[in-house]
């Protein structure tokens, strides 16, 4: 496998080269998930994920919300990025929740080189996001609306976007729920150069299933992101002692170009993560997500209701 650093019309991009297609949608940054809980079970959690941590997962999932709540969360990227996430759900408008976040992603300090390859100096990267929406809960469904505005730096050029997520969810009396999202639908406003750069606007379906007899709950998760292959993500949390949520998951489009198990591509799509209730109302989470010879993410998520 080999690296690829890409300073792109998109953005400074980390790929790989492998059998499979590279993506060729921009600012992957989209599709990030600042939610530990979330990615440990490899994003799958899409119906039946509530509250403000599930904000960028489905939209419609503060909906049900009867407090504020507030998160926090801090991902260790591959290669030293950093990325950075701050979301807020209030019951300000009931029965509407609004919703807002604000991200920011740093590629630190990069060396320049021009095209006869002879360093240029240093400069810097980033992407930051705004975001702003509103949820409802009917009864057993939820439905909710989100706005975003994309920035990304790179030197002294910049890149804009609007994008819009959309999703809905419904849970059954015998705990089965199913979802529908459409996110990161919208245009770019600016881009590094006179590119059309398309936005990875991405269409899922998901379905979850609560054991009524086993503190344990599955999920899976269909996603189609444009012009890219469709994948399957599928998860499992185990509740430990009413306070603890142990979870693993499997992300099969990272996984599918894994090398045999005794290398380090084997665990290359592999999720999982641990958290619960600690003092004074708080929640925090861990997750690890890997993504093989390249490395492992980490993520650290703080929230809290008031």
């Amino acid at each position: 496998m080999q690296i690829l650093f890409r300073l792109s019309l998109t953005g400074l991009t980390l790929a790989t080269i492998s059998s499979s297609a590279l993506a060729t949608s921009g600012f992957a940054f989209l599709g990030l998930q600042p939610d530990s809980r979330c990615a440990a079970m490899a994003d799958s959690r899409l119906a039946g994920v509530e509250g403000v941590s599930g904000l960028f997962q489905n939209p419609a999932s503060p909906g049900s919300l009867q407090e504020n709540q507030v998160q926090f969360l801090w991902l260790d990227h591959l290669q030293d990025i950093n990325y950075f996430n701050t979301s807020l759900s209030l019951k300000r408008f009931q029965p509407w929740t609004l919703n807002l976040a604000i991200s920011h992603l740093n590629y630190g300090s990069l060396e320049g080189r021009d095209i006869y390859n002879r360093p240029t100096g240093e400069f810097k990267a980033s992407d930051n996001l705004l975001a702003a929406g509103v949820s409802r809960g009917f009864g057993s469904l939820r439905v909710g609306v989100l706005g975003k505005l994309g920035l990304s730096s790179i030197d002294d050029s910049r890149a804009s976007l609007l994008a819009l997520d959309l999703g809905l969810s419904w849970t059954s009396e015998s705990d089965w729920s199913l979802a529908a999202t459409l996110r990161n639908a919208g245009t770019v406003l600016s881009d590094y150069g006179s590119s059309d750069t398309p936005l990875p606007t991405a269409f899922s379906l998901g379905v979850e299933k609560k054991l009524r007899h086993l503190p344990f709950r599955w999920a899976l998760a269909w996603e189609q992101v444009k012009e890219e292959d469709p994948w399957i993500k599928a998860g499992g949390e185990f509740l430990i002692a009413r306070r603890w949520h142990l979870g693993l998951g499997y992300h099969f489009g990272r996984g599918e170009d894994r090398l045999s198990s005794g290398s380090g591509e084997g665990t290359r799509g592999l999720n999982l993560g641990i958290g619960g209730l600690i003092a004074g109302g708080i929640h925090f989470h861990w997750a690890w997500s890997s993504f093989g010879e390249l490395g492992a993410l980490n993520r650290f998520t703080l929230s809290r209701s008031f």
